[in-house]
């Protein structure tokens, strides 16, 4: 599987826990059988087994092991599963097909955002896809910057006026002295007055590109902190609690609505 997919989950020589002294510890095999891992407690495989047999009640699977416990105890048509899930039952047909149990129907749990007005903005601002909430501040930033045009061709375009004065006030020079000479130095002098505030003007016109770069950053560190927390999805991070003090429990209907009957897709909830 990993020479082209990422493995959500690494199965174990031996997917079981045992109960120990009050407390869980995986079962490890070793040259002389087995042991619990982080205690001096062994088995020899034939006590294990008789174990399995006669206490079964103190095994218990491993995240991978457990699907088949349920589907055997309980048989289960379809299984809703969130994200996680879903992946690690994509691994688990050849251990179904082993134990000779059927396999649920996996389906995915609904998943929502919920995206208040001031976040909303910042989508529309930056003409950003929802997707985006998904993406590292850093490249989601680069992106921002890239794609605004604004104060680039501003930037460009002071650029040409400024050109355009420099020359100006070198023709300005050469008239002077051409009017008379006695006029050189007061021609000059106003050259570079000229020039003077242009350039500060220019260190103005870039403090503020500099502004405008930080408000843009500071924007999109707001959006991923209420859409992408942390790096997890919103619902995995966000209580919903402040969500209905704010907007009342009429949101809980909404949500209920929103997500039956259990859509595939990810959906985007606008307050």
């Amino acid at each position: 599987l990993e020479e082209c997919y990422h493995a959500q989950v690494k199965p174990r020589a031996v997917n079981l826990f045992y109960m120990h002294n009050g407390k869980r510890y995986p079962v490890e095999p070793s040259d002389k059988g087995f042991f619990l891992r982080g205690t001096r407690k062994r088995f020899e495989r034939h006590e294990l087994l008789e174990l399995a047999f006669e206490q079964p009640e103190l095994f218990s699977p491993n995240v991978l092991l457990r699907p088949i416990f349920q589907d055997t105890l309980f048989p289960t048509v379809s299984y809703v599963a969130g994200p996680s899930e879903v992946a690690y039952f994509a691994q688990l047909q050849p251990v179904y097909d082993h134990f000779q149990t059927p396999m649920p129907i996996i389906f995915p749990r609904a998943s929502i955002s919920i995206v208040e007005g001031k976040t909303m903005k910042v989508f529309e601002k930056y003409n950003l896809p929802f997707t985006a909430m998904f993406s590292e501040i850093e490249e989601l930033h680069q992106r921002i910057l890239m794609g605004t045009d604004d104060t680039d061709s501003a930037v460009q375009e002071f650029n040409e006026l400024k050109a355009s004065l420099f020359d100006s006030a070198s023709k300005l020079a050469a008239f002077a002295q051409g009017f008379d000479p006695n006029l050189k130095n007061p021609a000059d002098s106003t050259v570079d007055n000229i020039k003077q505030a242009v350039e500060m003007f220019e260190g103005k016109l870039f403090q503020m590109k500099k502004q405008q770069d930080e408000v843009a950053r500071n924007q999109i560190e707001k959006l991923l902190t209420n859409m992408y927390p942390d790096g997890k999805p919103q619902e995995r991070a966000v209580n919903v609690v402040p969500f209905v003090n704010k907007y009342g429990n009429s949101l809980l209907d909404k949500i209920d609505e929103f997500c039956a009957p259990f859509p595939s897709e990810h959906r985007i909830l606008l307050l």
